[in-house]
């Protein structure tokens, strides 16, 4: 229940910080944070992928981007950014990708 109720307060209330430390209901005003850190990898289907970048548009961290050769349909797919540089917050497995791709060619994993 306690996983319930930190993805409603992350939603309803924002008591994320910026640097994705949850602030807990009991230690609220009280100065400590619990770290979360959620990291993420996507897969993307380059036969599947037809260009059109609603992925690349929606991710919340800019870690998908256009791959210039093109597939065998002669598209150009979009494409994960495998390495995270200095600054960058990396995937987070929100799942936006997969779920605005109207081809379904995006999977999402998380890691535990």
């Amino acid at each position: 229940i306690w996983d319930f109720l930190q993805r409603h307060l992350q939603m309803d209330l924002g008591l994320f910080t910026s640097t994705s430390s949850f602030i807990s209901p009991q230690n609220y005003g009280h100065g400590i944070m619990t770290k979360k850190t959620k990291k993420g990898k996507i897969t993307i289907n380059r036969e599947r992928c037809k260009g059109c970048y609603m992925c690349v548009e929606t991710c919340p961290n800019d870690m998908i981007e256009v791959d210039e050769p093109p597939n065998k349909k002669g598209y150009s797919p979009a494409r994960f950014k495998e390495n995270v540089s200095e600054g960058e917050k990396g995937c987070i497995a929100c799942a936006q990708c997969a779920t605005v791709c109207p081809e379904v060619a995006i999977e999402v994993y998380r890691a535990q």
